[in-house]
């Protein structure tokens, strides 16, 4: 996102001090941070805040299909045991529900879909009669509705925890992954700045989780690994790390996972390799010839 773009420049500014550097003692006080966007980093609201000491930092979150923002957090701390920041509540005239299958409320902690009610809602597409049939629903109670698309769960303190895209939800080894609580974990590295996690298709086509890191320096593969295996259970750790100068966003400020899965991650095939352990007896030898075969798959650790 751009304010986090700002904040990357200004620590290096500090590093290394540039003639072309922003004076920033010209600029107006900063009074009020708006974030919005994808995933916002547990660590930049206090990174924001170490260079513009008096702001205040807002999370925004919101469809353009009801009228961009419809849900705000005041980031006055960040919990060490958040995984993210959290969604918030409803703004001014609109409403915000977790929906089950059923269209009916989750219980307090239970995830379930998104749903935007009030003024901001739209009537729907131009002249695209089926995607509004598929998107806005008539609620017995809650009226005229937003299908995000969204999910997340209503927190005991009252509000919304969002906890990524529906389309984004995957399973990995049976398991369903929370790709926020991973990137939350490997922005907890010293040399890590930000992250993103995405799962993408291996040569076998099976799902398997890459995280693109930007850090401070080289960064150790194998020994982010280990410190991210730590922290969450082994199917969690990503099968590719791969080290990027920035993560690309789309045109309004998101993410832009398309462009991530076209970098390649064959380097990483090097990092795996020096991790398998070589067969030493001829019954090893044997049994990685059949986990071969059986596999189709050639590097086999014993």
């Amino acid at each position: 996102m751009i304010m986090e773009m700002l904040v990357n420049y200004m620590d290096e500014e500090e590093k290394k001090p540039s003639i072309e550097a922003i004076d920033y003692d010209e600029l107006p006080d900063l009074r009020l941070v708006l974030l919005s966007g994808d995933w916002i980093p547990v660590t930049l609201p206090e990174r924001i805040q170490d260079h513009f000491i008096d702001s205040k930092v807002i999370s925004l979150g919101g469809a353009t299909e009801a009228s961009i923002w419809s849900i705000y957090y005041p980031i006055n701390q960040v919990k060490k045991e958040w995984a993210s920041i959290p969604y918030g509540y409803p703004l001014a005239n609109q409403t915000y529900y977790v929906l089950d299958y059923n269209s009916e409320l989750c219980p307090v902690g239970v995830k379930g879909e998104l749903y935007i009610g009030g003024k901001g809602v739209a009537e729907g597409y131009l002249n695209a009669k089926e995607k509004t049939e598929a998107s806005f629903i008539e609620h017995p109670s809650y009226g005229r509705l937003y299908k995000t698309g969204d999910v997340g769960v209503f927190t005991q303190e009252g509000y919304i925890e969002f906890q990524g895209r529906k389309d984004h939800q995957i399973k990995i080894r049976g398991y369903r992954v929370e790709l926020g609580e991973i990137e939350s974990v490997i922005l907890e590295h010293r040399k890590v700045k930000n992250v993103t996690v995405i799962n993408r298709k291996d040569k076998r086509n099976q799902d398997v989780l890459c995280a693109y890191v930007v850090g401070n320096q080289s960064l150790d593969i194998n020994e982010l690994k280990t410190f991210i295996g730590s922290q969450v259970p082994i199917y969690m750790v990503p099968t590719y790390i791969v080290q990027i100068e920035e993560i690309p966003l789309t045109g309004n400020g998101k993410v832009d996972r398309k462009r991530l899965l076209e970098k390649e991650i064959t380097d990483q095939d090097q990092i795996i390799k020096k991790a398998i352990k070589q067969a030493r007896t001829e019954t090893e030898k044997k049994l990685v010839e059949i986990w071969r075969n059986v596999l189709d798959v050639e590097d086999i650790s014993i």
